[in-house]
């Protein structure tokens, strides 16, 4: 590598030449390119921080790396703190072995009191060698409904065998998920309007004693009428129990559509959730979807609905890093409550 050491830099995304991330992301997330070269402002919030954040590392004006992150507020323990959630690090391989990403993180980190993340394999080393420690409670809970229609089974099997499949191993969903649904009239699927979005917040809670992003109206601004998502979310409701909703995304595609619950207005009516997930998997079934996912940190609400649904579940690693003493001491004690929007899985597919 000739490169001059010198001139490599790291600053704020908001003050490179938009054509050369361009050329970043194309180079380094090929199946998300279009998306992040049209979204990676609004997906890093970058007007929260005034333009501050995301961080890239260029050489001259070339995009060498990118530290991406969602920064936001988090509560803990009745009080409010800065945080963000770490949802890309790269360099540029050629570049690799002198130390730049992990500087490109500690500059990261510099933001926030409060740094949260789902790593991957390479990154989670890199941030547990800073101070990151991994919380015990992560699940990604999937709802298998049309199975041979997924990844599951290779691409050279033909459709129509496939579909035959499908259809004998749906009769295990339905019977397991009308012991706890309610009645097929009683599901409601509405757009984001005004008047639904009001009806949601209102059903909103949380345990005073978990960990919880801020989910106020900037934020709920930001994450569902401006995300460019919106058109394919619907918020769920129960006619016969109106103490419990969800926001979810439809994924509909030619093949292996799928639903992703993205927020649950209340996670302590483990019940209440158990119909609405279940009424949920019965009209996905009906509309030819192939699975649902759902994650959350709530590992009371994990066992319930496995032992109840029999479903699969991943851990995926969720790690965080703080500095504030108060924070450290209470960092085996934090209940963490994160749902699915939150951090980009809506875009990890």
């Amino acid at each position: 590598m000739n490169s001059d050491d010198t001139e490599i830099k790291i600053k704020s995304a908001c003050e490179v030449k938009e054509h050369e991330l361009i050329k970043f992301f194309e180079k380094f997330y090929p199946n998300r390119a279009k998306f992040l070269s049209k979204n990676w402002f609004w997906l890093n919030r970058s007007d929260f921080l005034n333009k501050q954040t995301p961080l890239v590392v260029i050489d001259h004006e070339n995009v060498i790396g990118q530290a991406a992150t969602i920064p936001l507020k988090i509560k803990i323990d009745g009080k409010t703190y800065s945080s963000g959630w770490f949802i890309d690090l790269i360099v540029d391989p050629k570049y690799r072995g002198k130390g730049i990403a992990t500087k490109l993180e500690k500059n990261n980190m510099n933001y926030f009191e409060v740094c949260l993340g789902f790593p991957n394999e390479k990154s989670k080393p890199l941030l547990e060698k800073v101070g990151w420690k991994e919380s015990p409670h992560s699940y990604m809970h999937y709802h298998l409904l049309n199975p041979f229609s997924t990844q599951l089974i290779p691409k050279f099997v033909p459709k129509f065998i496939r579909n035959i499949l499908n259809y004998f191993y749906k009769i295990i969903p339905v019977i397991t998920y009308s012991q706890y649904s309610a009645d097929r009239a009683d599901i409601l699927l509405e757009t984001i309007t005004e008047k639904s979005n009001a009806k949601f917040k209102s059903l909103v809670s949380y345990d005073k004693n978990s960990a919880v992003p801020l989910r106020d109206d900037e934020y709920y601004n930001w994450r569902v009428i401006n995300s460019p998502n919106v058109n394919k979310y619907r918020i769920v409701f129960l006619k016969n129990d109106p103490n419990i909703s969800c926001i979810v995304k439809l994924d509909q595609r030619k093949e292996n559509s799928f639903i992703d619950i993205m927020w649950i207005s209340d996670l302590n009516r483990k019940k209440s959730i158990l119909a609405l997930v279940s009424s949920l998997a019965l009209w996905a079934l009906r509309n030819k979807y192939s699975y649902m996912r759902m994650y959350t940190s709530n590992s009371d609400l994990t066992e319930f609905i496995k032992k109840s649904l029999k479903i699969k579940i991943k851990t995926p690693p969720f790690i965080f890093f703080t500095n504030k003493p108060e924070l450290l001491a209470l960092s085996e004690k934090i209940i963490w409550n994160v749902d699915m929007f939150d951090s980009d899985f809506e875009w990890q597919v």
